[in-house]
């Protein structure tokens, strides 16, 4: 990665939640991003 060739520290942080949570909680949110995204976000 372009970071680590410069010398930046990578973090990664794996949170499990099931999808139905997921989109429940990003309704709820004031700046929600679309169920499209969560969707996406949750089969990588």
């Amino acid at each position: 990665m372009e970071l680590e060739l410069k010398g930046e520290r990578i973090l990664t942080v794996l949170l499990e939640c099931p999808l139905e949570i997921c989109l429940e909680r990003n309704r709820r949110r004031e700046r929600a991003i679309p169920e499209r995204a969560v969707r996406i976000v949750e089969r990588v």
